[in-house]
């Protein structure tokens, strides 16, 4: 009999990287409030009629970090309807055309902003405030998810550790340049990112370990409700004067985050909202 594929490395590799999503949101927290009420209350809807809300909602999701919900909303029924239609390479081939139409809306806008094709993200833009999302960002990543179930390089460790390193480096390099020129309008999509996320995906499978349930509702909750826990760090610093060490330290901010986040993801009794962790078997 088959032995049982095992996701436990899945588990400990979203643990993981739910704290670097907390890393790259612990400091722009200046220009966001919380969720959807908050943002209402601040006014970030401010003159926005019934048709500009529905599509931030739908669209961009309540709140900065939650854009990737509607996202897969609406790319696992494109992928699934195309795929029903479309033999797996021509599938796969639309999905890498749509992630590319979405690279030059995102890190590489700068590159046709003055071109004529620009007219066309200016038209995407009057829909979605990113190409992060739903349409041209998410489907090459469930493509290559199913292609990964039958892809066996889980034995070559050498080899999907070699190509994460380089491809990551490439990666860093590729948003370093980018940035230098100044000419990103988002910065989510990178051409290294596609191979950096095949290889380290395959390096999560390959890490043989049992499932660990009570990881992965740890961080799914450190993902969703970070940001609450960022500003609540901070209204308690403002509270007890101790912004210099607690806010503006950024090293000492994040440790303290971390360790709220770490905390109050164990409890099931902090959060009002409903608790997903069934969903997450």
């Amino acid at each position: 009999m088959e032995q049982k594929q095992r996701f436990g490395g899945l588990d400990r590799f979203k643990f993981i990287a739910a704290f670097f999503v907390v890393a790259i949101h612990t400091s722009p927290l200046s220009s966001f409030s919380l969720y959807l009420p908050v943002n209402v209350y601040a006014g970030h809807f401010q003159g926005a009629g019934i048709g500009e809300l529905i599509r931030k909602v739908l669209f961009d999701g309540t709140f900065y970090h939650l854009w990737y919900l509607p996202a897969v909303l609406l790319g696992v029924p494109l992928v699934c309807w195309a795929g029903s239609r479309l033999p797996f390479r021509i599938l796969a081939g639309s999905c890498l055309l749509l992630y590319l139409i979405g690279l030059f809306g995102d890190s590489h806008y700068g590159f046709i902003a003055n071109s004529p094709i620009a007219s066309f993200y200016d038209a995407v833009f009057h829909v979605f405030s990113y190409t992060r999302n739903g349409l041209f960002y998410v489907p090459i990543f469930l493509v290559m998810g199913a292609k990964l179930k039958v892809i066996h390089w889980r034995e070559k460790k050498v080899l999907l550790i070699l190509g994460a390193s380089g491809s990551l480096f490439l990666m860093v390099l590729e948003g370093l340049f980018l940035h230098k020129l100044g000419i990103q309008r988002h910065d989510s999509m990178y051409f290294l990112l596609i191979p950096s996320m095949f290889f380290l995906f395959q390096l999560a499978l390959a890490w043989d370990k049992p499932s660990a349930k009570t990881l992965r509702t740890m961080s799914m909750w450190i993902y969703l409700f970070h940001p609450f826990w960022i500003v609540a760090v901070r209204g308690f610093a403002k509270v007890i004067h101790l912004e210099t060490i607690l806010v503006d330290n950024s090293l000492m901010r994040r440790y303290i985050n971390s360790a709220v986040f770490l905390c109050t993801s164990q409890s099931k009794h902090v959060i009002i909202f409903i608790d997903c962790s069934a969903y997450c078997t």
